[in-house]
């Protein structure tokens, strides 16, 4: 088993967090990707390996709608979060499980040859553009299938009913620079390079077309609204709480009174039931064309 190592600052996830974006990851991703993934992998036992594979959401989401004997190889930096894998995985009678903590800084050294679909769901946004051209090179080499779900693509508003305080056009435009400065700070090193943030779906998308893949992109937004229960309650307060501070590290201090408005109204505004909040993801199929497949 590889030695453990030490992601940067913003890069390690609480369980807790995980638990909690996970219906929301669920409902935004739909069936229509891994109907596709099955159609290009008729193989039984179908091999997959999961980069920063965390508690296991993602195997629990796309194991079931891909059917049939499967063996999942999730790999993450955390042993924690792979025990929590192990003890909740997903309830398919054919399905067999390995799990590595490791580091994923190389691609090739946690992605085996006779894999057949590497998946990972929220990673493009953390990686740099030389591991997505690493990454999209190797599987290249093995003509391997990708699925690569909930990459951030820069997309944040608030879709609220105005009230009877006059400052609608005031959010509205403090929602723009929210996003704005949300996008700068995703931007930093997260312990694989400097991380493409946003642009990390569509660096993806352009590495790969360059190695030859067929490229399909869905969007999968969040929209979470107080209504949906107390899953997507606690999410959304937890989301405007953690955007805000993150947003304070990097704005001018002649911008922290505006933001500390702008989030004690989008607050109230949430909890009453009043406001629904988007954040834009991007999920990516990649495909290797039948003329460039090297395997």
């Amino acid at each position: 088993m590889t030695t453990p190592y030490q992601m940067a600052k913003g890069s390690q996830f609480e369980t807790d967090w995980l638990a909690l974006r996970e219906p929301a990851d669920h409902h935004a991703r739909g069936d229509g990707l891994s109907d596709a993934v099955k159609q290009a992998l008729p193989f039984s036992p179908l091999t997959v390996t999961d980069l920063g594979a965390g508690r296991g959401s993602n195997l629990r989401f796309l194991a079931p709608r891909l059917t049939g004997a499967q063996h999942w190889h999730l790999v993450d930096h955390d042993p924690t979060l792979l025990e929590a894998a192990q003890l909740h995985s997903a309830p398919i009678a054919e399905l067999t499980l390995t799990t590595q903590t490791a580091s994923i800084t190389d691609p090739a050294a946690v992605i085996a040859p006779d894999t057949h679909l590497v998946t990972a769901s929220a990673l493009l946004d953390l990686v740099s553009d030389d591991w997505l051209s690493r990454l999209a090179d190797h599987m290249m080499r093995h003509a391997q299938v990708g699925l690569f779900a909930l990459s951030v693509d820069g997309h944040f508003s608030i879709d609220a009913r105005p009230d009877s305080d006059d400052d609608h056009d005031v959010l509205k435009a403090m929602d723009q620079t929210m996003a704005q400065l949300i996008n700068d700070h995703q931007r930093q090193e997260r312990g694989l390079g400097t991380a493409c943030g946003p642009d990390g779906w569509s660096c993806a998308l352009q590495h790969f077309e360059r190695a030859g893949y067929r490229v399909t992109v869905h969007d999968t937004p969040w929209r979470i609204h107080r209504e949906a229960g107390i899953s997507a309650r606690q999410l959304g307060e937890r989301l405007l709480r953690e955007r805000v501070a993150a947003a304070r590290e990097i704005a001018p201090k002649s911008l922290h009174s505006q933001l500390e408005h702008w989030y004690s109204r989008r607050l109230t505004q949430f909890q009453a039931g009043n406001a629904t909040i988007v954040v834009g993801h991007k999920d990516l199929l990649v495909v290797p064309a039948p003329d460039k497949a090297t395997a």
